[in-house]
């Protein structure tokens, strides 16, 4: 009605885009539908929503995803603890903490991506009250560490190298996205056979699980264990 007018508070404009300018969304002498919070005669005042006569994509999204599905989108936005992805047909937006882009849960994989790009994934978590989808790129392929579960400390695994360093060298069982250090003073018994530049990459090398954590996901291989098991096997049958 002409002289009556009503707010549209700045939270009740979009459903996905918080804290935006009104001009973004919506300009002047625009006709529009509300929806009406509340009416306080005695204040003369009338509180209006603008996106409660919109669809809302929260629950379209519940509706159409659920978690443990996979999709695809766009990276919006890198920081330095993810990635936030605007998720394709549709107008939410996800994220992906560095622990959940690689088994090796290096914060260094964020390097490897850039804003922008197309990103396949899997969905983690929907929380519809707080807003929040957690999203994962590890979760689409088997986890590497699931080749430990059924082993023990002082079992004997074959490794590739992959690469060497100085602290030792790289090796991996069977899939390159779990990468192990064996130490250099786990690399041979004696002292002048612990040199890292003895292995090349593609090399195949028995050792030892000197350490196992299911919990934390944590192992320790030995080369020098191994050699010294071999040495007492040996000194008993032979003498």
């Amino acid at each position: 009605e002409d002289g009556l007018e009503g707010l549209i508070h700045q939270s009740e404009l979009s459903w996905t885009k918080k804290n935006i300018h009104p001009g973004k969304v919506l300009s002047t002498s625009q006709k529009i539908q509300v929806q009406i919070l509340e009416k306080d005669m005695e204040k003369r005042r009338l509180s209006l929503s603008y996106k409660n006569t919109l669809d809302n994509p929260w629950v379209k999204f519940t509706k159409d995803h659920k978690e443990g599905d996979e999709a695809e989108g766009l990276i919006k936005n890198i920081t330095d603890y993810g990635l936030f992805i605007s998720i394709k047909d549709s107008e939410l937006d996800g994220m992906i903490h560095y622990k959940d882009l690689n088994w090796s849960e290096e914060d260094s994989e964020l390097q490897k991506f850039k804003k922008n790009q197309n990103i396949k994934f899997k969905i983690l978590e929907i929380n519809q009250e707080k807003e929040k989808i957690r999203l994962g790129i590890k979760q689409l392929v088997k986890d590497p560490f699931e080749f430990f579960m059924n082993k023990n400390i002082s079992d004997v695994v074959t490794t590739i190298v992959d690469s060497s360093s100085i602290s030792g060298i790289y090796v991996y069982v069977g899939n390159k996205d779990l990468l192990i250090l064996i130490k250099k003073n786990q690399l041979a018994k004696e002292i002048e056979n612990q040199r890292p530049s003895r292995w090349a990459k593609g090399d195949r090398v028995d050792c030892m699980i000197a350490e196992l954590n299911k919990d934390t996901r944590k192992v320790m291989l030995s080369i020098k264990d191994l050699e010294e098991r071999e040495q007492k096997i040996a000194i008993k049958k032979f003498g």
